[in-house]
């Protein structure tokens, strides 16, 4: 992994990163446009971070991004407005 979950919050906005550790939720969701999205929650030792993924990377990885299951994630930060990063 690139960072632990607590160290993306020193993380500049857009930098991609590699985390791994436990997902504790995770579902298929809509978009505030009625866009599918899968949406979830991974936790590590030192914390946790919600993941959201668009498109075809959905049917890629719903399977895989269970609850329970271990993962790991490469992904490009994105901080909501207002959020450190």
């Amino acid at each position: 992994t690139t960072h632990g979950i607590a160290a993306l919050k020193e993380a500049k906005d857009g930098t991609e990163v590699i985390i791994g550790g436990l997902v504790s939720t995770s579902g298929r969701r809509m978009s505030r446009k009625n866009k599918p999205l899968f949406i979830g929650s991974l936790e590590d030792w030192s914390g946790s971070t919600e993941f959201i993924t668009f498109g075809d990377t959905i049917d890629q990885v719903a399977d895989v991004l269970q609850p329970g299951k271990r993962a790991l994630i490469t992904a490009k930060l994105s901080f909501r407005e207002g959020e450190e990063g």
